[in-house]
């Protein structure tokens, strides 16, 4: 499989490429006002930006000497990078956002830092198919697919589960546990807080499964 990708966090970015200060925003424009700052505000911007040139239309190059142009750009500057910090500024004060901004950089280091390897899920049995592709029906019964995947390669919600066996409190014992109590393990929604649907031995099955998704 194609390795995973470290985005780069610029200063405009955050780790899920979504432009700060406009998040920022919606901090104030909360439910239906959403629209504003996503759709509205930015549309008013760029259409007084456009229209600049036929409301000024000096000859003049010096910007002290065209205010109109002038104050809209330093207004749409500092608006803009005092938004930014704004947000950077917020995030660093949560204590719990902080700490996942913490984990990232570290993850992402120590990916850097390591040997490139292309990943595989499951291995080769000796007929030479691919064992533990096909996950068990309890996986995709309880909903489990829809947030990493058929394969357990990652989703649009939930992590991939590729190599997971190896994680620090991810053991089999550990994943068993956490199938009865995903809050112990410090999981949040949209995780299940628990699968009372699935059978003890449904349960093992999964696990079991989950053991066989080493990367190579």
């Amino acid at each position: 499989m194609v390795p995973k990708l470290i985005r780069a966090r610029v200063f405009w970015r955050d780790r899920h490429g979504n432009f700060l200060p406009l998040f920022e925003l919606l901090k104030y424009f909360p439910g239906k006002l959403s629209l504003i700052p996503t759709v509205l505000l930015p549309g008013a911007l760029f259409g007084l930006v456009f229209l600049l040139p036929f409301f000024d239309r000096k000859a003049e190059r010096n910007p002290l000497r065209r205010p109109v142009a002038t104050a809209v750009f330093v207004f749409i500057l500092v608006g803009t990078v005092s938004l930014g910090v704004l947000a950077k500024y917020q995030d660093r004060r949560n204590p719990a956002f902080n700490a996942k901004l913490k984990r990232q950089d570290d993850d992402a280091r120590a990916f850097l830092k390591s040997p490139f390897q292309p990943q595989e899920i499951g291995g080769l049995d000796k007929l030479g198919q691919l064992k533990g592709f096909d996950p068990p029906a309890a996986f995709a019964q309880n909903l489990c697919a829809n947030c990493h995947g058929d394969h357990g390669q990652g989703g649009k919600i939930g992590p991939r589960l590729i190599g997971v066996t190896s994680k620090p409190n991810r053991s089999k014992d550990d994943l068993l546990k956490l199938l009865d109590n995903t809050r112990a393990y410090g999981l949040k929604d949209p995780m299940p807080a628990s699968f009372p649907k699935l059978s003890q031995e449904d349960k093992v099955k999964v696990v079991e499964w989950l053991d066989t998704l080493k990367p190579r």
